[in-house]
């Protein structure tokens, strides 16, 4: 076998192995409910992993995989971060994610947690950031918003959690939990859609014997 032929191999296998990853990792949460959603107004009270919060924007939240979620940036902040013009308002999806419908995304999580070597995918999520005006959809080309989900499971101290996006073009953005609740994980959604996966990760002892 020619070297180029064994690199090719050593590659395929090496992507086989890290889908089989995520895909284990994946099958493994719990089934979520089919056809279950919450359209939420602007301002609603939501119940986040236990506590009570305002998602400052409307939206469709139909993810079971966590324990609610909000989008915590004010709506003016929202409004302008979004460049959107009269008569638009910002609107977000929340869903979770199905593994046939996005083979792609998560093939390249897979690639990403194996090599992370991190501890547990909590969820991976389809989250769409959009303006909407008289009902229909418009996409928004830029901006951001904060969003805070809780986790189906309070993590340990000793772990630390992360948030991998996917984007359609393929970029990959990681992201670092900016809260301090280890009951949830607050991130930033840009505009337009994206597949996120919320991980959990053990941080390693850096304790030793005193020199």
């Amino acid at each position: 076998m020619s070297i180029q032929k064994k690199r090719h191999l050593e590659g395929m296998i090496a992507v086989i192995t890290a889908v089989t990853v995520i895909l284990a990792v994946t099958v493994g949460l719990k089934s979520a409910p089919s056809g279950v959603f919450t359209v939420h107004k602007a301002g609603t009270a939501v119940s986040v992993a236990g506590s009570e919060m305002r998602t400052s924007i409307p939206g469709t939240y139909a993810a079971r995989r966590i324990r609610g979620a909000a989008v915590t940036d004010a709506y003016v902040n929202a409004e302008a971060r979004l460049g959107l013009r009269r008569g638009q308002t910002p609107y977000i999806t929340v869903s979770d994610t199905e593994v046939r419908e996005h083979p792609r995304e998560m093939e390249q999580l897979g690639l990403i947690v194996d090599a992370m070597e991190s501890d547990k995918v909590e969820a991976v999520l389809d989250i769409s950031l959009e303006a909407r005006k008289k009902g229909k959809s418009i996409r928004a080309s830029h901006g951001s918003v904060y969003v805070t989900v809780g986790l189906s499971v309070r993590r340990a101290f000793e772990e630390a959690a992360y948030v991998i996006c996917v984007r359609p073009d393929g970029e990959l953005v990681v992201m670092r939990d900016v809260d301090s609740n280890p009951d949830t994980v607050t991130f930033d959604v840009r505009a337009g859609a994206g597949v996120y996966a919320v991980v959990t990760k053990r941080i390693p002892d850096k304790s030793g014997p005193e020199l």
